[in-house]
């Protein structure tokens, strides 16, 4: 292992080269004060890396795990980040607007099941976060997500430490069920006071520092979640991450001792120097690059597509993790490597949700909720018309999957002919909108 991998705490890493270098991405121009850091690219089907991402302890610890892991970097670099910036605690923010942004990520690694390596890439974190701080790693990680007032419960028995990351290796079934927690998961990710009132004795809890990762493939992803829940304001408080198998490993990975050694005590140094960091701001090179994101991201994001409400907060994110790596090398200050690294991380994030949720924008039970939404109701005939008759079968069940699902409903007419059937939202059919009196 190379000796900067033991200063990096100390001193900042240079910027990285990136892990597969014949795949390295090109730099992309923008019309900035300062040019941005390399954009990530599609190389062979695959999002690729930008090279600035791998800055500091983290970087140097994702470059000395990756040979020896089939998971692509980018997906341990964002567990990394969000383990990080949880074990680190609620001190070290940054004011917005009279709002505090702590270093608290929710991460979502989506990749095609077993092959994309996501439970493994976990375990190289978990087991570098365990040697750095193991009092952290045995307390403060849960999975297990089953509502919102489960999970406040869970953080009222951590009163003298409410930083909690929960790792669900299954985020599916718990995006599925996401009217029941998505309120305290935004809360969290917001707040540090978290409440249930709905009980008879409410819970409250206060000094939170909430942190989610979660593992799920495209397709569960795209069978569970509903349009409503794109737009409520959570899935756009998670950075998602598209990962790929990138190299064949047919008998395991086993990162040598002294290195992960290595990894576990750079690690600790730099979170124990992180938790002395109170208040961070910018210097003035990193003002002049996020001035011009800033404006960038706010161009990306005023389409009405559903790539542009999952990216809504890219703001947000970059700040925290250019906060983690400021903290992580001691500074109050985000200077430019930390704000490049942030900013790669995120381009990374942003098309990785462009990949994820494309296919969720084609479908066609997704067009079939978005033309009930602006149509209220439709006969069954309409909606064939709609989309081509040639499609029927795809559109015939397509609605009997939205039906058991329990997001559509459907009301049968006698006429003078055959009956016709009736389709419209169920949030329609429950909200008192004046629609035909059927089955749901």
């Amino acid at each position: 292992m190379r000796s900067s991998h033991c200063s990096a705490a100390t001193s900042p890493s240079p910027r990285a080269p990136d892990v597969l270098d014949e795949h390295a991405a090109e730099p992309v121009t923008r019309s900035a004060a300062i040019p941005p850091p390399s954009l990530s690219a599609v190389t062979g089907g695959h999002l690729m890396l930008g090279k600035d991402a791998l800055y500091g302890v983290i970087g140097d610890a994702v470059r000395t795990i990756a040979p020896h892991s089939e998971a692509y970097e980018a997906s341990l670099l964002f567990q990394f980040l969000a383990a990080a910036g949880n074990a680190i605690g609620p001190g070290p923010h940054f004011d917005v607007a009279g709002d505090h942004h702590r270093l608290n990520l929710y991460v979502a690694v989506v990749g095609d099941s077993g092959s994309s390596r996501k439970g493994t890439s976990w375990s190289y974190i978990n087991q570098c976060m365990e040697g750095a701080d193991p009092q952290w790693t045995e307390n403060n990680i849960r999975s297990g997500l089953t509502s919102g007032p489960g999970l406040i419960s869970q953080l009222s028995q951590m009163p003298d430490d409410a930083r909690l990351l929960l790792v669900e290796t299954e985020l599916a079934p718990a995006l599925g069920n996401a009217h029941r927690h998505s309120g305290a998961l935004r809360d969290g990710w917001d707040k540090q006071e978290l409440e249930v009132m709905s009980r008879n004795k409410p819970l409250r809890v206060t000094g939170a520092h909430l942190s989610m990762i979660g593992h799920m493939t495209q397709l569960e992803l795209l069978s569970r979640l509903k349009e409503r829940d794109i737009h409520n304001g959570l899935v756009n408080r998670i950075l998602w991450v598209h990962t790929h198998r990138v190299r064949l490993l047919p008998h395991g990975g086993c990162v040598p001792t002294a290195d992960m050694e290595c990894i576990q005590t750079t690690m600790k140094e730099a979170i124990q120097k992180a938790r002395a960091v109170d208040a961070i701001t910018r210097d003035a090179e990193a003002s002049a690059l996020w001035e011009a994101f800033y404006a960038s991201h706010a161009d990306n994001v005023s389409s009405q597509s559903v790539h542009s409400a999952v990216v809504q907060r890219g703001e947000a994110q970059v700040l925290r993790m250019s906060c983690i790596f400021a903290a992580l090398d001691g500074s109050s200050v985000v200077q430019l490597p930390h704000l490049k690294a942030a900013i790669a991380a995120w381009e990374y994030a942003e098309a990785s949700a462009g990949l994820i949720f494309e296919s969720l924008e084609k479908s066609i039970p997704y067009r079939l909720t978005t033309l009930l939404k602006s149509r209220r109701r439709m006969t069954e005939t309409e909606i064939l018309t709609a989309f081509g008759r040639r499609h029927s079968g795809e559109i015939k069940a397509a609605l009997k999957h939205l039906s058991d699902r329990g997001q559509v409903c459907w009301a049968k007419h006698r006429t003078a002919g055959r009956s016709t059937t009736t389709w419209f939202l169920a949030e329609d059919a429950f909200a008192g909108a004046t629609l035909p009196v059927g089955l749901c």
